[in-house]
């Protein structure tokens, strides 16, 4: 601004053109400078922006590397307790085919048992018969006998019953 005020009373009013050209080259020295200035922001906004942005990246990263690690850790715990499952799954099998096995047997030592009662239960009525009767003869003596023995086997059967488990 001094050079144009020295210009203007160097000159006199003479020499506008002068003039003109020494505040139309001031003013573009200012817009040149508030360019410049301008750019200098703008780019220190990016290089603001930017660092934020590569710091914000690496964030991203960190956590991506993070999200990697605990990811990998529970696949290698699901897998684990799969296998443990299939294990266990195979064990109940196992269990439950036992199980309707045992159950079976209970069933047929029941039917069986029944069976073993009502034999001893009709053979008693048998002999309670036998023992009201009188015995005539040799024969009935001999029958009488063998019922016995017969009762004597089916108690000796059932005590040498053999539950199977």
């Amino acid at each position: 601004m001094r050079k144009i005020f020295a210009a203007i009373a160097i000159s006199g009013s003479n020499n506008l053109t002068f003039l003109k050209e020494l505040v139309d080259g001031y003013f573009q020295g200012v817009e040149n400078h508030n360019q410049m200035c301008f750019s200098i922001l703008l780019q220190s906004t990016k290089d603001a922006q930017l660092m934020e942005a590569k710091g914000f990246v690496k964030t991203l990263r960190l956590d991506e590397n993070c999200i990697l690690e605990e990811t990998s850790t529970v696949q290698r715990r699901l897998a684990r307790l799969s296998a443990k499952e299939a294990k266990l799954e195979a064990k109940l099998k196992v269990v439950r085919t036992e199980s309707t096995k045992l159950s079976d047997i209970i069933s047929k030592n029941e039917i069986e048992l029944k069976q073993k009662q009502h034999e001893i239960s009709k053979t008693c009525e048998e002999i309670d018969k036998h023992e009201c009767a009188p015995i005539i003869e040799d024969v009935d003596a001999k029958m009488l006998s063998a019922l016995r023995e017969s009762l004597k086997n089916t108690l000796e059967e059932l005590k040498n019953l053999k539950w199977t488990p």
